[in-house]
């Protein structure tokens, strides 16, 4: 009796886990679809370019400042008995180590970026906020707080997708843009108070344990460093070598593309609290015919899925991005195919 009411305890925690990440996904995919729509209707190219080449730069800056320490404090919290003063301590020195990387990346965004001294300033403050949430969100992570990093990931999206436009189309200008960032981000921030209170309260220069903790994950660090970079090197090239706005269409063609995938698969998440159930009760071989089950579906649906797709993506490009230029009708199409395969 005591082990089918702890089966639908475990069942029934993975379910609302996963049912509410399915609403999280499809709530923030949504939001973003409105966004782009927006964006390409009301934002002049050239500060669609700006946008996205400044987002860019400050992950990759942000990543450069966390220092691996992402990968780093997980580990340690699952291997070893480091404490959460320690990680606090941490999370501040390597803060203090990682600030100046970030307003450095900038001075360099100005080079490549026209935008007044007003700007500038309103772009510092949003690279420390976009540092901050990325530290927060490893350190959350590392205290095995997942939770407050999906909410605060959640948050900024939500918030992000709708105060963009709606700022530049009251304020019109490229500074309302920057605000809206930077109240998206602090608001983000405010909702992990809890972990930031703990911070100000431990706000100690830790060297020795954070130089430890950079040297435990120095080799993840520069495969995600290599990864990220790789991953944003084609928008680089084609804003310094191609006219404006070829960045930005190139950019919300693939990212309707990615937001299809994310719903498509978002559905299937809500499947495994069955597979879960099925697996509590050591009937494995009833698990892996329904696993193996699962993965057709899967490959069928998304062949299905995506092949629509790609039968119907000039209608998707025409009437959400309003583009009609043939190759970005190509460029969707060939990463709905990717998709599939």
């Amino acid at each position: 009796m005591d082990d089918k009411i702890n089966e639908i305890k475990v069942s029934n925690k993975y379910r609302n886990f996963l049912i509410s990440g399915i609403g999280r996904i499809l709530l923030t995919r949504i939001t973003s679809v409105i966004y782009i729509i927006l964006l390409v209707r009301y934002v002049p190219l050239v500060l669609q370019d700006y946008m996205i080449i400044i987002n860019n730069f400050l992950g990759i800056s942000a990543t450069i400042g966390l220092f691996g320490i992402g990968y780093s404090l997980t580990q340690k919290k699952i291997s070893t008995n480091v404490s959460n003063d320690d990680y606090y301590k941490i999370i501040y020195t390597i803060f203090i180590l990682g600030s100046p990387i970030n307003v450095i990346s900038v001075l360099i965004i100005k080079l490549y970026v026209e935008i007044s001294n007003l700007d500038l300033i309103l772009l510092i403050f949003t690279s420390i906020f976009n540092y901050s949430l990325f530290l927060i969100y490893v350190l959350n992570d590392g205290l095995i707080k997942s939770e407050l990093t999906i909410l605060a990931k959640t948050i900024y999206s939500v918030l992000n997708s709708l105060l963009v436009p709606t700022f530049f189309i009251i304020f019109d200008s490229f500074n309302s843009i920057l605000l809206a960032w930077n109240f998206s981000m602090l608001i983000a921030l405010i909702s992990s108070f809890s972990t930031i209170k703990n911070i100000v309260t431990h706000l100690k220069f830790d060297f020795k344990n954070s130089q430890s903790i950079i040297k435990f994950g120095f080799p993840v660090y520069l495969a995600s460093l290599l990864t990220i970079v790789s991953q944003r090197l084609d928008t680089f090239i084609l804003y310094l070598f191609y006219e404006t706005g070829e960045t930005s269409q190139y950019y919300w063609v693939l990212r309707i593309a990615q937001v299809c995938q994310e719903l498509f698969f978002s559905i299937f998440t809500g499947l495994f609290p069955i597979l879960t159930k099925i697996f509590s009760r050591n009937n494995h071989l009833h698990y892996n015919n329904v696993v193996n089950s699962f993965l057709r579906v899967i490959n069928f649906s998304s062949a299905y899925f995506f092949g629509i797709l790609i039968v119907s993506s000039e209608i998707i490009i025409r009437y959400i991005l309003g583009y009609e230029e043939i190759i970005y009708f190509t460029i969707i199409k060939y990463a709905f195919l990717a998709y599939i395969l």
